[in-house]
């Protein structure tokens, strides 16, 4: 190769490298630019996110305003809706439509929405905004989880918001002026017709039939009633109401939807047309299937041939009843609370005991023994009876159930009581029932359920006459103990279902061993007595005239909130017929949804340390006296038994004598609580006596200050056996160090002086001044 081939493949070679390195600065740059783009995109991204955050309330910033204006709702509504796959979006589009909701009934132009309907610099982008918000939800709606708190919370807020963006005479702005309100209709008119589009149809029959396909469908109810109210408002407002097309999208969408009609408040349809065939064809299945069970008779019953007797007609119409409960469980709710009359349980209940000549226990047994699978119509009573006595009882107060004798007088409650406690245990001992088998364990969870109710109303105020009245006899207790040590299956079953079947100490030290190293009335006495007002209500012939709905305003940071308690409850309101309704919304709102963070951290705690098996060895009751100890007056001579005495005193000394007399005999059982409390800082004395008190009860003889207090030295000893300087101990109070349960006690000259001085000491309610 000579050099002029040689200066060309070099000049060759140059050009290449230099091609290769232009190539690898415009990748280089398109990567940069890329990288800048995401990187500034996700700057933006998370600004406006902590923005909006902050804006709507969702994160706490000290020193700045949660209040958003109607244009913030506008400026970071408008981004929203375009970072829909970002997490916490239907969380934050929830907020979104809360507030816009709230500034609704406000009307200060510069934060009702409203206003930018009417601002001519505004209302293309509000209305254009409103259009899209309406097109995405039930998009959103459509795969949305209600199984997760904070989706359901959301989805709460954003079918509120569909219900009042579609009543404009519900805007405080439209009820100032009828100009405005017309104004305010055509512009409700436009931005929600855009629910009227096939797809919106189909996604909005997703999410009801979400709704329906849920164990309790009742729950979702106000869901149901809210969405087929916006679909009908939206299609009388349109120019398209008698439209065919509308009504096939209706049949094929929404009445299609399983067991719509039963969860809807109102099935009267709003649009009336001769050819809506589809529509009036599905709401005539209802009378279709009325008009056939009108033809049915008792003859038509099957025949139960079986060596237990012919089946009776209650037993029959029972079953009917227990099978529509089963069925349809999103009516579980409404057909038992339909039956909870007394006239009907007290039948019920004679019925059962009319028809079991042995005993309702061995009647049932013997049901059990001939048919295992528990599907024969005789069953039906029991079952039905404990489902209507469950609901009845429970929502009785003690007044009720102790002394007006609602739904049973005493003693029919303590053969309830033990028809049930016996039956459970037997059928647990005695492998009576199959738990495979699913009616025979749906007879034994209402009994058992019921059962346990008893149990726990009898712990807070006793209504049997035997102490012994829910134990099995020795032989079988400790055999209950031994079978569940071995981890037999009904040992473990019934220390877990029926713990209170072996006496409480007995299990207290099988705890102790294992462990080597109506509740309302409890949590709020006032809101019970008020929800207790209100079940009673006879004021008036209606209870809507206290002017109450499904919610609850809650305090916060200084700012009111509303809690709505179903989905929209704000806008439902309590009446005759949905009262029993509210008082369990609301008693489960406060016992358990608004304490559940706080209960499911405790919780979460709690089993770390404790295993969670052991705890059902007690019942709530037993558990909490566990924890806590017992409300019962102390037991004194126990307290004399196990105190230990220092600085000179002794069990003889006149000082002591005076005291114990004073504990006994002056001192109310109040008073001997305060003075316990004083002591050791707990008013309630141990579970099993003041011998299990660590440190040991202990009373000394003090005869200086606490600060020049060093303990038992002889001179003291001396001093408090003797009785010197007796004389300036009769201005002191009585100390105590309750770290140590010790009470220091000066070595007054007179009974009077050690009641008054003591007395004065425990009713003080004194912090350190006096410990």
């Amino acid at each position: 190769m000579d050099e002029r081939q040689k200066f060309l493949a070099q000049v060759a070679k140059e050009r290449e490298e230099r091609m290769r390195q232009n190539a690898i600065s415009d990748v280089v740059e398109k990567i940069q630019s890329v990288a800048r783009g995401r990187l500034s995109r996700k700057r933006f991204i998370q600004r406006f996110e902590k923005d909006f955050d902050e804006k709507f309330g969702l994160i706490y910033v000290e020193g700045k305003s949660s209040a958003a204006l109607n244009s913030d709702f506008l400026k970071l509504g408008v981004l929203l809706l375009k970072l829909e796959n970002r997490l916490e979006f239907v969380v934050r589009l929830g907020e979104l439509c809360r507030k816009i909701a709230q500034s609704m009934f406000s009307n200060d132009k510069n934060a009702t929405f409203a206003a930018l309907f009417l601002d001519s610099g505004s209302n293309e982008k509000a209305l254009s905004f409103m259009k899209s918000l309406f097109i995405k939800i039930p998009q959103i709606l459509s795969t949305i989880d209600l199984d997760k708190v904070t989706l359901h919370k959301a989805t709460t807020a954003i079918v509120s918001f569909l219900v009042l963006l579609t009543s404009p005479n519900l805007w405080s702005l439209s009820k100032t002026d009828q100009k405005i309100l017309s104004t305010m209709t055509e512009v409700c008119r436009k931005y929600s017709a855009c629910l009227l589009e096939p797809q919106q149809f189909s996604n909005l029959s997703s999410f009801l039939n979400i709704c329906l396909k849920r164990t309790k469908p009742s729950q979702h109810a106000d869901f149901v009633n809210n969405i087929v109210t916006v679909i009908y408002r939206v299609i009388k407002n349109s120019e398209f109401n008698e439209d065919e097309k509308i009504t096939g999208l209706l049949a094929k969408n929404i009445y299609s939807c399983p067991g719509l009609m039963l969860l809807m408040n109102n099935t009267k349809i709003l649009i009336n047309s001769d050819e809506k065939k589809q529509v009036h064809q599905i709401e005539k299945n209802n009378d279709l299937i009325n008009r056939l069970m009108k033809r049915l008779t008792v003859k038509d019953q099957p025949d139960y041939s079986t060596h237990l007797g012919p089946v009776s007609l209650t037993a029959v119409v029972c079953q009917l009843y227990q099978n529509s409960i089963l069925t349809f469980q999103k009516l579980h709710d409404d057909i038992i609370l339909g039956l909870s009359h007394n006239s009907i349980l007290k039948q019920l209940w004679n019925f059962i005991c009319n028809n079991s000549p042995k005993g309702p226990t061995h009647y049932l047994l013997s049901l059990f023994s001939a048919d295992p699978s528990g599907s024969l119509p005789h069953f039906a009573p029991f079952s039905l009876f404990a489902h209507i006595a469950y609901t009845q009882i429970s929502s009785l107060d003690e007044s009720e159930m102790y002394e007006e004798g609602i739904p049973f007088s005493i003693r029919q409650l303590c053969d309830i009581a033990q028809f049930t406690n016996t039956f459970c245990f037997k059928a647990i001992w005695d492998n009576i029932i199959d738990f495979k088998q699913e009616k025979a364990e749906i007879i034994f969870l209402s009994l058992h359920k019921l059962c346990m109710l008893l149990h726990n109303r009898d712990a807070r105020r006793s209504f049997v006459n035997d102490k012994d009245f829910w134990l099995a006899n020795v032989s079988k207790y400790s055999g209950i103990i031994t079978e569940f040590e071995k981890r037999t299956p009904r040992g473990q079953i019934l220390m877990s279902k029926m713990p209170h079947l072996v006496p409480l100490k007995e299990r207290m030290m099988l705890f102790r061993r294992l462990c080597a190293f109506d509740e309302l009335a409890t949590v709020d006495p006032d809101l019970y007595k008020n929800l207790t007002y209100i079940r009673k209500y006879k004021d008036s012939s209606d209870v809507a005239d206290l002017e109450l709905t499904f919610s609850v305003d809650e305090e916060f940071l200084g700012d009111i909130h509303t809690v709505d308690l179903p989905g929209g409850g704000r806008y439902t309101k309590v009446t005759n017929e949905n009262k029993m309704k509210y008082v369990h919304q609301m008693a489960i709102y406060r016992v358990l949804t608004r304490t559940k963070m706080q209960t499911e951290a405790f919780v979460t705690g709690f089993r770390a340390i404790v295993n969670p098996d052991w705890l059902t060895l007690f019942s709530t009751f037993e558990l909490q006296s566990l924890i806590s100890g017992t409300r019962n007056d102390i037991d004194v001579a126990d307290l004399k038994k196990n105190v230990q005495y220092y600085g000179g005193f002794h069990s003889n000394h006149r000082v002591i004598k005076w005291l114990w007399e004073i504990i006994e005999n002056d001192f109310d059982a109040e008073e001997r609580g305060l003075f316990l409390k004083f002591v050791t800082s707990c008013s309630r004395a141990p579970l099993l006596g003041f011998s299990y008190l660590e440190p040991p009860f202990s009373i000394r003889c003090i005869e200086v200050s606490d600060d020049q207090d060093q303990g038992d030295t002889l001179g003291s000893v001396v001093r408090g056996f003797l009785a010197i300087k007796k004389n300036k101990s009769t201005v002191r109070l009585p100390t105590s160090s309750t770290c140590f349960n010790l009470l220091k006690l000066p070595n007054y000259s007179k009974k009077s002086l050690l009641l008054e001085k003591l007395r004065y000491a425990i009713r003080a309610q004194a912090g350190f001044e006096l410990s």
